[in-house]
């Protein structure tokens, strides 16, 4: 199967849940019915009120706290972008083996409003090229709509892949279940 957008190629087969599928289970559920509209959390970013805790919510990847309007806690940072090129250099993983759960890392990286970003990868460690990248990767949100699941890269081919932001923030996501693996992105504001 080929995605339509070849930027999606390797995200499909991936054994992350996405966002659109949680919402979609609540939506056939009626679980979502669970919160009246009047006293639920006023969700941000396209999360929805969790049906077991209206006051919180099921947050899109790369978003956390009660109302989604934070960076997940845990590992990552928040950057700030500039006009001139900036790295993260991202080191995610175990001493060895291949583990049931994945290890996440969530990072932000801001731009004034108003302005938008440019992500070049520069370089992903060898081994993850696989297909759904089910060992490890990153994901890099440049939609406009936030509850999309990024693009997934995971292949040393990927490398020079630039991608341009619809917004002022871009979350970038690391994921890894097998070794370690260091990701290197390059980054930089744009008009």
């Amino acid at each position: 199967m080929v995605a339509n957008d070849t930027r999606y190629q390797e995200s499909m087969g991936s054994q992350i849940l996405s966002f659109i599928d949680k919402s979609m289970i609540n939506d056939h559920y009626n679980c979502k019915a669970k919160c009246p509209k009047a006293t639920s959390a006023k969700c941000q970013n396209g999360g929805f009120p969790h049906p077991r805790k209206c006051s919180e919510c099921i947050c899109p990847s790369g978003y956390g706290g009660a109302l989604c309007d934070q960076r997940p806690t845990g590992c990552g940072q928040t950057l700030k972008a500039k006009e001139s090129k900036q790295f993260l250099i991202d080191k995610l993983g175990f001493p060895s083996g291949v583990r049931d759960e994945f290890a996440f890392c969530n990072h932000w990286i801001e731009a004034p409003e108003g302005k938008k970003i440019e992500i070049k990868i520069k370089s992903i460690s060898h081994g993850y090229a696989h297909d759904g990248c089910i060992l490890g990767g990153v994901e890099i949100k440049t939609s406009e709509d936030q509850t999309r699941t990024g693009y997934r890269f995971c292949s040393p081919n990927d490398s020079n892949t630039v991608l341009i932001s619809a917004s002022n923030r871009v979350p970038i996501i690391t994921f890894n279940r097998s070794g370690q693996h260091q990701i290197i992105l390059e980054y930089k504001i744009v008009s």
